[in-house]
Protein backbone atom coordinates (compact mmCIF):
# COMPACT_ATOMS: atom_id res chain seq x y z
CA UNK A 1 0.00 0.00 0.00
CA UNK A 2 2.38 2.54 0.83
CA UNK A 3 4.47 1.80 -2.27
CA UNK A 4 1.23 2.44 -4.49
CA UNK A 5 0.71 5.40 -2.45
CA UNK A 6 4.26 6.69 -3.41
CA UNK A 7 3.92 6.17 -6.72
CA UNK A 8 1.03 8.03 -6.86
CA UNK A 9 2.02 11.01 -5.52
CA UNK A 10 5.52 10.51 -7.70
CA UNK A 11 3.62 10.70 -10.74
CA UNK A 12 1.14 13.70 -9.98
CA UNK A 13 4.33 15.01 -9.15
CA UNK A 14 5.89 14.51 -12.60
CA UNK A 15 2.41 15.51 -14.17
CA UNK A 16 2.25 18.82 -12.53
CA UNK A 17 5.93 19.34 -13.48
CA UNK A 18 5.17 18.99 -17.05
CA UNK A 19 2.11 20.96 -16.78
CA UNK A 20 4.22 24.09 -15.67
CA UNK A 21 6.72 23.65 -18.15
CA UNK A 22 4.24 23.58 -20.71
CA UNK A 23 2.37 26.45 -19.95
CA UNK A 24 5.91 28.33 -19.51
CA UNK A 25 6.90 28.22 -22.62
CA UNK A 26 4.75 29.80 -24.83
CA UNK A 27 5.94 29.16 -29.30
CA UNK A 28 4.72 33.05 -30.04
CA UNK A 29 7.75 34.18 -27.09
CA UNK A 30 10.25 35.94 -29.29
CA UNK A 31 11.09 38.19 -31.82
CA UNK A 32 9.58 38.55 -35.45
CA UNK A 33 10.76 40.03 -38.80
CA UNK A 34 7.85 40.94 -41.56
CA UNK A 35 8.50 39.25 -44.56
CA UNK A 36 5.11 41.45 -46.41
CA UNK A 37 1.46 42.60 -46.16
CA UNK A 38 -1.81 43.07 -47.78
CA UNK A 39 -4.06 45.65 -47.49
CA UNK A 40 -7.75 44.54 -48.15
CA UNK A 41 -10.70 47.00 -48.26
CA UNK A 42 -14.47 46.06 -48.01
CA UNK A 43 -13.12 43.05 -49.58
CA UNK A 44 -11.65 43.29 -52.39
CA UNK A 45 -8.23 42.04 -51.74
CA UNK A 46 -4.83 43.95 -52.44
CA UNK A 47 -1.62 42.68 -53.86
CA UNK A 48 0.78 40.99 -51.55
CA UNK A 49 3.97 43.55 -50.87
CA UNK A 50 7.36 42.20 -49.60
CA UNK A 51 8.68 44.16 -46.74
CA UNK A 52 11.70 43.66 -44.31
CA UNK A 53 12.28 45.54 -41.59
CA UNK A 54 9.50 45.87 -39.40
CA UNK A 55 9.66 43.69 -36.09
CA UNK A 56 7.59 42.77 -33.46
CA UNK A 57 8.52 41.08 -30.31
CA UNK A 58 6.20 38.80 -27.84
CA UNK A 59 7.62 38.97 -23.72
CA UNK A 60 6.65 36.36 -21.70
CA UNK A 61 5.09 38.39 -19.23
CA UNK A 62 2.51 39.22 -21.90
CA UNK A 63 3.95 42.59 -23.21
CA UNK A 64 4.25 42.82 -26.79
CA UNK A 65 6.36 45.66 -28.72
CA UNK A 66 6.00 46.53 -32.37
CA UNK A 67 9.43 48.32 -34.32
CA UNK A 68 7.86 49.98 -37.07
CA UNK A 69 9.88 50.66 -40.02
CA UNK A 70 9.75 54.38 -39.38
CA UNK A 71 11.19 54.22 -36.38
CA UNK A 72 8.37 54.65 -34.12
CA UNK A 73 7.66 52.23 -31.33
CA UNK A 74 4.32 50.70 -29.96
CA UNK A 75 3.60 48.87 -26.91
CA UNK A 76 0.88 46.74 -26.30
CA UNK A 77 -0.27 43.62 -24.38
CA UNK A 78 -0.98 40.14 -26.03
CA UNK A 79 -3.10 36.70 -24.90
CA UNK A 80 -3.96 33.48 -25.75
CA UNK A 81 -6.73 33.16 -27.52
CA UNK A 82 -7.07 29.05 -27.51
CA UNK A 83 -5.40 26.10 -27.36
CA UNK A 84 -5.03 25.97 -31.72
CA UNK A 85 -2.15 28.76 -30.88
CA UNK A 86 -4.28 31.69 -31.88
CA UNK A 87 -3.51 35.09 -29.91
CA UNK A 88 -4.94 38.85 -29.09
CA UNK A 89 -2.74 42.08 -29.40
CA UNK A 90 -4.43 44.58 -27.31
CA UNK A 91 -5.22 47.51 -30.24
CA UNK A 92 -2.45 50.48 -30.16
CA UNK A 93 -2.37 53.40 -31.89
CA UNK A 94 -0.11 53.44 -35.08
CA UNK A 95 1.36 55.92 -36.93
CA UNK A 96 1.23 54.24 -40.60
CA UNK A 97 -2.81 53.88 -39.73
CA UNK A 98 -3.36 57.30 -38.94
CA UNK A 99 -1.70 58.11 -42.06
CA UNK A 100 -3.71 55.73 -43.74
CA UNK A 101 -7.04 57.47 -42.17
CA UNK A 102 -6.06 60.84 -43.02
CA UNK A 103 -5.35 60.31 -46.94
CA UNK A 104 -8.84 59.05 -46.94
CA UNK A 105 -10.18 62.70 -46.07
CA UNK A 106 -9.95 65.68 -43.27
CA UNK A 107 -13.18 63.87 -41.11
CA UNK A 108 -11.89 60.30 -41.78
CA UNK A 109 -11.67 58.34 -38.07
CA UNK A 110 -11.68 54.84 -37.13
CA UNK A 111 -15.06 53.66 -35.89
CA UNK A 112 -14.01 50.40 -34.27
CA UNK A 113 -10.08 49.66 -33.32
CA UNK A 114 -10.46 45.60 -32.61
CA UNK A 115 -7.74 43.73 -31.08
CA UNK A 116 -5.31 42.70 -33.18
CA UNK A 117 -5.57 38.59 -34.14
CA UNK A 118 -2.15 36.65 -34.34
CA UNK A 119 -2.02 33.06 -35.64
CA UNK A 120 1.21 30.69 -35.42
CA UNK A 121 2.23 28.13 -38.31
CA UNK A 122 5.71 26.41 -37.16
CA UNK A 123 8.28 29.41 -37.67
CA UNK A 124 5.73 31.69 -39.29
CA UNK A 125 2.71 34.31 -37.56
CA UNK A 126 0.42 36.23 -39.53
CA UNK A 127 -1.33 39.17 -37.86
CA UNK A 128 -4.52 40.49 -38.93
CA UNK A 129 -5.41 44.00 -38.08
CA UNK A 130 -9.23 45.09 -39.16
CA UNK A 131 -10.71 48.17 -38.96
CA UNK A 132 -13.97 50.29 -39.94
CA UNK A 133 -13.00 53.74 -40.89
CA UNK A 134 -15.51 56.39 -42.05
CA UNK A 135 -14.78 59.60 -43.68
CA UNK A 136 -16.31 62.24 -46.39
CA UNK A 137 -19.47 59.91 -45.67
CA UNK A 138 -18.42 56.76 -46.67
CA UNK A 139 -17.63 53.74 -44.76
CA UNK A 140 -14.28 51.59 -45.18
CA UNK A 141 -13.88 48.10 -43.91
CA UNK A 142 -10.27 48.00 -44.25
CA UNK A 143 -7.88 44.52 -42.85
CA UNK A 144 -4.19 44.75 -42.73
CA UNK A 145 -2.76 41.43 -42.94
CA UNK A 146 1.33 40.65 -42.09
CA UNK A 147 3.25 37.86 -42.46
CA UNK A 148 6.58 37.67 -39.85
CA UNK A 149 9.30 34.94 -39.25
CA UNK A 150 10.99 34.60 -36.51
CA UNK A 151 14.57 36.04 -36.01
CA UNK A 152 15.06 35.57 -32.18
Amino acid sequence: MKKTVSIIISMMCVASALLFTSCQSDPIVGTWQSTGYRIDVNGQKGDFIYVNGRCIEFDKDGSFTDYSTNGEIYNSKWTLLSDEGDYSIEPYDDAALEQLVNGLGSDANILSPDPVYVYLENDTIGTIETYDIEGDGTKWTVEVKFLYKRIK
